[in-house]
């Protein structure tokens, strides 16, 4: 199996391939990068950007310039049948954005390509072959609706850090490869639409450790079990009822759908950091305990179900911007009452913020585990 663009491309980097050509790309944000920002990743190349202001604090940060490393496809050399294990709807360019975005934790996305060198004379032909990408356009960030932010943390002044997990990434195998870049464009995607679209921002970041989770997961989940951990109770009264057939007709019904749940869960418990160094008061905090968490992540999960499959949209009081409050900013929402719907606190287990938190931890503590097994 072929890896991503970007994937392949510093393969061809590594492998000592002549480069074709050069592209450089301007990457747009809200955030402010500080500290060192010049790197040299393989045949990627990141810079400081000088400022150009686009919609509110919308501007550029980084230049990144690409060498594109990758043999030309002519149509003698096209498959015979669709492939699309490594599409996620972007271009080399979009990659690397995304896996910028995941390691700074920022909004970060590419804009047209700004300059090409020196091969001009093919590239035409080149550029929908390799996937590099040159036809596009300044992406759009709409404006909060409200004064304050949903993701309060993605903005303002941000270190280059984990910018090393980078230059891993023609380390790992290509199917790791694969689903770590579609993560982390979920991962951008969802960040990027937080203030304007959060009930879509959630189901991106459940996607996103969904993609992770599916990949990452290697045991055996047999369907009883998986009822048992779910349902207890009603396991109990099934085989009070019917006996262990009915159990285990019933578990076989629900399989896949818990298997999905269980995965998705299991993956972030594995790989779960701590909690936020600043937290507000205990009533207005997360339980970082194992059960609470676990119990938490089951809501989300179905929350997400309920989206996809009968479009309800997550509930409005996780979508909203968090409270400050000493110094730090409010974990989950309170219940409310609205002309549509009643939201108790139970049901209402944290906000975006900290949820975008979890994720984007538990996807960075993943690709530093690939290095050991890829």
């Amino acid at each position: 199996m072929i890896g991503p663009i970007s994937f392949e491309n510093w393969k061809e980097f590594n492998n000592k391939s002549p480069c074709k050509n050069y592209f450089k790309y301007h990457l747009y944000s809200d955030a402010k990068l500080i500290g060192k920002i010049d790197f040299e990743l393989g045949p990627y190349k990141l810079l400081k950007s000088k400022p150009i202001t686009d919609t509110y604090s919308f501007a550029t940060v980084l230049d990144l310039n690409i060498g594109n490393y990758l043999k030309i496809k002519l149509p003698d050399d096209l498959p015979k049948k669709s492939e699309f294990d490594r599409y996620h709807g972007g271009t080399l360019c979009d990659e690397i954005a995304a896996l910028l975005s995941l390691c700074f934790g920022i909004r970060l996305k590419a804009g047209s390509s700004i300059g090409l060198s020196p091969c001009t004379d093919y590239a035409v032909p080149h550029f929908e072959a390799t996937g590099i990408g040159v036809n596009k356009r300044r992406p759009i960030m709409l404006e909060p609706s409200h004064g304050l932010l949903i993701l309060p943390k993605v903005i303002g002044k941000h270190r280059t850090k984990n910018i090393n997990l980078i230059m891993t990434l023609s380390q790992i195998s290509p199917k790791d490869a694969s689903s770590l870049i579609r993560a982390a464009r979920l991962y951008q995607d969802a960040i990027w639409i937080a203030e304007s679209q959060p009930e879509l921002s959630w189901l991106m970041l459940v996607s996103a450790i969904e993609i992770a989770a599916n990949r990452w997961f290697k045991g055996k989940l047999s369907s009883v079990d998986l009822l048992k951990y779910f349902e207890e109770n009603f396991v109990k009264d099934l085989s009070d009822k019917g006996g262990e057939e009915i159990v285990k007709l019933v578990a076989d019904k629900l399989y896949d759908t818990m298997k999905v749940k269980k995965k998705f869960i299991e993956y972030i418990i594995k790989h779960k950091v701590r909690h936020p160094q600043k937290r507000p008061a205990a009533k207005h905090q997360v339980s970082w305990k194992k059960k609470d968490i676990e119990q938490s992540l089951e809501i989300l999960y179905d929350l997400r179900s309920k989206a996809l499959h009968e479009g309800i949209p997550f509930p409005k009081p996780m979508c909203r911007p968090p409270h400050p409050s000493e110094g730090a900013y409010y974990e989950k929402p309170e219940g409310v009452v609205s002309a549509t719907a009643v939201w108790l606190s139970k049901d209402l287990p944290m906000l975006l913020h900290i949820f975008e938190y979890i994720v984007r931890n538990a996807l960075l503590k993943w690709w530093n585990s690939l290095l050991k097994i890829g």
